[in-house]
């Protein structure tokens, strides 16, 4: 961990973020969005000893933490949980978390790697207090087993707050493991709205653009779309793709948002060429493609979504008006799209009505408000 972000002195840690890795080569860029920072950075505003930690290779050779990896591959190769502790420990780490008043958790990957280190804490800071991020937690496969069922009430018990980012599992949660629902909280997702603004251009806005490599989203049905549509430029920024798959008519650009290897403003040049995106998903709770979704709109570019329980947008966005939500059916798909790329008055349409809708609902200074009235 770099020295010039982090409090070196000795006093109390009001706020440490966990995170996966990859956010501190973001944070030297001072002009890069505060997306996927869960409001650290106006955290921090707010409390200056507010600091973070990430995931790490650490290569420590001490006997502790080899045996540990070792449990943890044991444990993600049968129960397929997320558990990277020993990412996490190092004596600097450690001194973090000691001192620290409250650990935010940013997604379930650090909410279950931390679950025995907060255990550990607590035995000396019995006041330390937990929220962690949710956002995929409550998927199928973690309630068919009965360890895993075990290890969700374990960490449902464990940490104090929990903020949802999707509101179908929020709700599902509430009516499923409603022992706990206290602790529960909804947020609406939201983008530094900021950064993600259009800017007076004359290129061309000509290519369909797709932007993911989340699990949830459907491959295959995009692969079979642009094959479909060859007489249409598609661009794919994604690592879930090699280049001797796809049509001649797809510009593929290998990247994802931990390696770093397209900066956000080349993606933000490259949303500036897009006249639609598609969001592509399968049909489950978690909810998939919305910092995209609204990273698109704010940059007025129009989206085809799939129909699923955790679309983002429900009770907010109004199909076939502000965004098209459809069935994964080919044929639909390649209808909607062909309309709004030929259509300029749809397409126009669409967009400033999908814009509004994310002006007034998706601010992401208001969402920061409502964030610090459930951690205080």
């Amino acid at each position: 961990m770099s020295k010039n972000l982090i409090n070196q002195e000795k006093d109390i840690i009001e706020f440490l973020y966990v995170f996966n890795e990859g956010r501190q080569k973001r944070l030297i860029h001072p002009e890069a969005p505060q997306d996927f920072f869960y409001f650290y950075q106006r955290l921090k505003q707010k409390a200056p000893s507010t600091t973070f930690i990430e995931l790490e290779e650490l290569h420590s050779k001490t006997i502790f933490l080899k045996i540990l990896k070792i449990i943890e591959k044991i444990i993600i190769k049968f129960l397929k949980l997320p558990f990277y502790g020993h990412k996490l420990l190092s004596l600097q780490n450690l001194q973090y978390m000691r001192r620290s008043k409250h650990l935010v958790l940013t997604n379930e990957t650090i909410g279950y790697s931390m679950l025995f280190i907060v255990k550990y804490l607590r035995r000396s800071n019995p006041d330390l207090k937990v929220t962690m991020f949710i956002m995929g937690l409550f998927q199928e496969s973690n309630l068919k087993s009965s360890i895993r069922r075990l290890l969700l009430n374990f960490l449902l018990q464990e940490y104090d707050k929990f903020i949802f980012l999707g509101e179908s599992e929020y709700e599902y949660a509430c009516i499923n493991k409603n022992l706990f629902s206290e602790k529960y909280h909804y947020l609406t997702f939201a983008i530094d709205n900021d950064y993600w603004v259009s800017k007076s251009t004359s290129d061309k806005k000509d290519t369909i653009l797709f932007v993911g490599n989340d699990v949830n989203r459907d491959y295959q049905f995009l692969k079979k779309i642009t094959n479909e549509l060859t007489n249409y430029k598609f661009t794919i920024v994604s690592n879930r793709f090699s280049s001797n798959e796809l049509n001649s008519n797809v510009d593929l650009i290998n990247s994802d948002w931990k390696s770093a290897t397209l900066t956000d403003s080349q993606l933000k040049n490259i949303y500036q060429k897009a006249k639609i995106s598609l969001i592509p998903t399968k049909n489950t709770l978690q909810p998939s493609g919305q910092s995209v979704g609204l990273q698109c709109i704010s940059m007025k570019i129009p989206l085809i979504v799939s129909e699923s329980k955790g679309f983002w947008g429900r009770g907010v966005l109004e199909n076939s008006k502000d965004i098209f939500i459809l069935q994964n059916d080919a044929n639909i798909w390649k209808k909607v799209i062909s309309n709004l790329m030929e259509d300029e008055n749809l397409h126009t349409d669409v967009i400033q009505n999908a814009y509004l809708k994310f002006q007034k609902n998706y601010d992401y200074e208001f969402t920061f408000e409502q964030f610090i009235k459930i951690i205080e």
